[in-house]
């Protein structure tokens, strides 16, 4: 059984490659948070930088540089 942790780093992963392959196929910053939205994710800026959140658990999964 996969601890939490690793279901986490597991979910991080997938959102992450799913966020930067949209990022390659979006022609602008607007329409790259509009697909992602379509996955379920959601980019928040913050002062540390750019975040990647799953909309539907409201969590921080993790943070692009």
């Amino acid at each position: 059984m996969l601890n939490s942790y690793e279901t986490s780093q597991d979910a991080a992963e997938q959102a992450l490659s799913i966020v930067m392959h949209e990022k390659a196929m979006s022609l602008s910053d607007r329409e790259w948070r509009h697909r992602v939205r379509g996955f379920g994710y959601a980019l928040v800026d913050t002062a540390q930088g750019l975040i990647v959140a799953s909309l539907r658990h409201n969590q921080e999964l993790c943070r692009l540089s």
